[in-house]
C-alpha cells in the first residue's frame, strides 16, 4: 500500500483492482484492513475517511458520522464484516458487523498516542479489540485477556503498531 492508498498485489495475492472513491484523499494514510473472507480490503486515513478495494464496500466514516479530526490512526476489520477505526486517543468507533466493547475516552482514561488496534480473535469465544500505544502499554477490550504489555522507557523505539499471532497479540515497534 502506497501512502496515497493504491494496493498492490506481490507474488500470488489477487489483485484487488481500483478504491471504491477513486478521488485522491487529502489525508495521510494509516492502515489497511483485509476482510475477514478475504474479499477485499479498507484503507483508512487520518481524517477517519475509509475507502474499499475488491469485493467489500464502504461501511461508513468519521466523516460521515460527523466526526471531525486529523487522528485516526488505525482500522481492522471484524470477524462478522466489517471494520472498527480508532483515533490518537483511544476512541473506537465500530461499522458494519462490528460490536463497541469500550474505548479509553469512555473509560476516563487520559492518552493521547495510541498508535493502532486489532481485533480480538483466533481463540475460540474470544471477542473485542486491542489498542496499542507509542509506549508500548496495551489495553484489551472485550473477553481476550489481558496478556501484558511491552512498555519501553526513556529511549527505546516507539511501538507503532500491533498485530495478532496464532490468536495472540504482539505490540512492535
Amino acid at each position: 500500500m502506497t501512502d496515497r492508498g493504491e494496493v498492490h498485489a506481490l507474488d500470488v495475492a489477487e489483485d484487488l483492482g481500483a478504491c471504491s472513491d477513486p478521488g485522491a484523499s487529502p489525508h495521510q494514510v494509516v492502515g489497511i484492513a483485509a476482510s475477514h473472507d478475504g474479499a477485499g480490503a479498507w484503507v483508512a486515513t487520518t481524517d477517519g475517511s475509509v475507502r474499499a478495494f475488491g469485493g467489500v464496500e464502504v461501511h461508513g466514516s468519521l466523516p460521515g458520522l460527523g466526526v471531525e479530526t486529523d487522528r485516526a490512526v488505525g482500522i481492522t476489520g471484524g470477524p462478522r464484516g466489517g471494520y472498527w477505526l480508532v483515533t490518537a486517543d483511544g476512541a473506537v468507533f465500530c461499522f458494519g458487523g462490528t460490536e463497541f466493547a469500550g474505548s479509553l475516552p469512555e473509560d476516563g482514561r487520559g492518552v493521547s498516542d495510541v498508535v493502532g488496534l486489532v481485533a480480538a480473535e483466533g481463540v475460540e469465544g474470544v471477542e473485542g479489540y486491542l489498542l496499542v500505544a507509542g509506549d508500548g502499554a496495551v489495553f484489551v477490550f472485550g473477553s481476550a485477556p489481558y496478556l501484558g504489555s511491552l512498555v519501553t522507557g526513556r529511549g527505546s523505539p516507539r511501538i507503532v503498531g500491533i498485530d495478532a499471532v496464532g490468536g495472540w497479540y504482539r505490540p512492535g515497534p
